[in-house]
């Protein structure tokens, strides 16, 4: 496999992206789940640039699963150690007893998130969002992880999207404590992104409908393209 495939991919998690004027919250170097921006993927390269990220005012949960390494899934890693050029946490080989494992991370709670997306604390971002139809949601994560990390992650009940001092972070969360999780610490090699399909309420303003998953369609009378809303909406009058 050539050393350029998944060249890049990186760049969403260790350089800063340019932040865009009255935008709130895109200082932050580590995207974290939930957060906005544009997949700028291709063949040779995997990027999630960051411009921002929602005010939340209650947390969202976050879903933990296990696998393991097979030859795909080693290969978009070592691609990334490579590119970043650092030695690889882990090694792989089909003649292993025990196949090491990496993590993935998902967003559960798209309901609780859309709601909060379309609360005045958001206004802005939501905004900017209408006008740029290519932003998406960074709405999961495939990494791999020191043992202190594992240890922590292998003993929350439950993990959350937090705003902490006006960032979002990820909190693992067992029994009465609860530990925040160092994104950086976190060797992503992959993500994966959610569109978003729109809609009107009473008021006329632009709501977020759904977040979509997979490239399925959006349902009923929602749609990817906010701006479409606006030509229904003169049709009728018309």
């Amino acid at each position: 496999m050539k050393p350029t495939l998944y060249v890049m991919l990186l760049a969403l998690l260790f350089s800063a992206c340019g932040p865009v004027k009255n935008l709130q919250k895109v200082e932050s170097k580590i995207p974290c789940l939930g957060a906005v921006g544009k997949d700028r993927s291709t063949l040779f390269k995997k990027e999630f640039r960051k411009v921002g990220e929602p005010v939340l005012g209650t947390s969202i949960g976050v879903t933990l699963n296990s696998y393991a390494f097979d030859k795909t899934s080693y290969n978009k890693y070592i691609s990334h150690t490579k590119n970043q050029g650092k030695q690889p946490l882990i090694t792989y080989s089909d003649s292993l007893e025990v196949l090491p494992r990496y993590y993935t991370m998902t967003i559960t709670d798209l309901v609780g998130l859309r709601s909060q997306f379309n609360g005045a604390d958001n206004s802005t971002l939501k905004s900017y969002m209408v006008e740029d139809g290519e932003l998406g949601l960074l709405h999961s994560i495939s990494f791999v992880a020191q043992p202190y990390i594992q240890e922590t992650l292998g003993r929350a009940k439950h993990l959350y999207i937090r705003d902490q001092r006006g960032n979002l972070t990820l909190e693992a969360q067992g029994g009465k404590s609860s530990t925040v999780v160092d994104m950086s610490a976190l060797e992503v090699f992959n993500f994966g992104t959610a569109s978003i399909c729109w809609t009107k309420n009473k008021m006329g303003k632009h709501q977020v409908a759904t977040f979509l998953v997979d490239g399925r369609t959006c349902p009923g009378h929602t749609e990817k393209d906010p701006h479409k809303l606006d030509e229904v909406k003169a049709y009728l009058k018309f």
